[in-house]
């Protein structure tokens, strides 16, 4: 054996190692996933709570056991949407979205995140990548009513939000939202 197969042994040792810690990572293991599940949990309770600040520190715990966790990017976005840093919020649940395309909970996150940060007709795209799959998504609809109020598109407003209302007719906040958008004052809601 000649220093070049040594050396060649070596390079390919150093990838196979590379691509086993690759797949470790893109796969957390069993006690990982079950601990960062727990963690997730725990920041929900305690957003519940309106323990934000130890809520953040709890999902981010959750996302340092499995960086891939939707939920937990999910619940940094939505704290984070409670603590008012809006950008920071787009940004986790654009991560979510980039882990499960799919994940209804990181659209509307979205969706929600753009709006406050007064990009409605972007939000308004992101809703509407929910509703294509489900026309009864409440928040979705409720987003999007806000969305259009917040345009001035008062048609738009009225309808997303009666739409809102047939899926869940006994929702304070949706009547209250109702009752704005048929005055056509967004500044009630807003405050």
């Amino acid at each position: 054996m000649g220093i070049r197969d040594l050396f060649a042994g070596l390079l390919s040792n150093r990838k196979e190692v590379k691509q086993s810690q690759a797949s470790r990572a893109a796969e957390p293991s069993m006690s990982e996933a079950l601990a960062a599940d727990a963690l997730y949990e725990e920041a929900v309770r305690l957003m519940l709570e309106e323990k934000n600040d130890l809520a953040l520190v709890t999902m981010y715990a959750a996302l340092f056991q499995e960086p891939k966790h939707v939920k937990a990017l999910c619940g940094c976005g939505s704290v984070l949407i409670k603590l008012k840093d809006y950008p920071g919020a787009e940004e986790k649940f654009r991560e979510a979205l980039v882990v499960d395309s799919s994940s209804e909970m990181a659209h509307i996150g979205l969706g929600q995140a753009l709006a406050a940060q007064g990009h409605c007709r972007e939000a308004l795209k992101v809703l509407a990548e929910v509703l294509r799959v489900d026309a009864d998504n409440f928040a979705a609809l409720f987003s999007s009513a806000l969305c259009y109020a917040d345009l001035r598109e008062w048609d738009s407003a009225q309808t997303a939000i009666d739409l809102a209302l047939e899926v869940l007719p006994a929702m304070p906040l949706a009547q209250m939202v109702h009752k704005c958008i048929l005055a056509k004052d967004v500044r009630r809601y807003n405050a």
